[in-house]
């Protein structure tokens, strides 16, 4: 689901896929902190929510194309 400006995208998980995610963390932060300008989409956050009853896990992406779209230079 994009966000209303297209800069933000949520993706819902499985618990297995969150947990991986979680995972790799450091690790992905690591890549970020040494390629600033990879276009490799940004996680902003990683959440779990109960609702009736079942637990959903969603993520909270930057969109890459948001920049591409309003003609923003990443490199």
């Amino acid at each position: 689901f994009p966000s209303l400006d297209g800069s933000l995208v949520v993706k819902t998980l499985s618990a297995a896929e969150a947990g991986l995610l979680a995972q790799h963390a450091p690790q992905y932060a690591t890549y970020f902190a040494e390629q600033p300008s990879s276009l490799i989409n940004r996680f902003l956050g990683c959440f779990r929510m109960k609702l009736y009853s079942q637990t959903i896990h969603f993520v909270v992406v930057s969109s890459v194309f948001a920049a591409a779209s309003s003609g923003i230079s990443l490199i």
